[in-house]
């Protein structure tokens, strides 16, 4: 969702909450690719979670 433009003749109604919420959750999926291996449990000992 991209807000409208400023020299639009007619404005669009922006949802911000809606906006925000989106802006959540792609940080969050952005963090579990990021830490690829808690999203996929590559390291299954408790010994390797310890050490993260």
């Amino acid at each position: 969702m991209i807000p409208s433009c400023k020299h639009r003749t007619v404005q669009r109604s922006t949802d911000w909450w809606l906006f925000k919420e989106r802006y959540l959750v792609e940080c969050l999926f952005n963090k579990l690719k990021h830490n690829r291996r808690l999203a996929t449990r590559y390291d299954k000992l408790t010994c390797t979670f310890v050490a993260f």
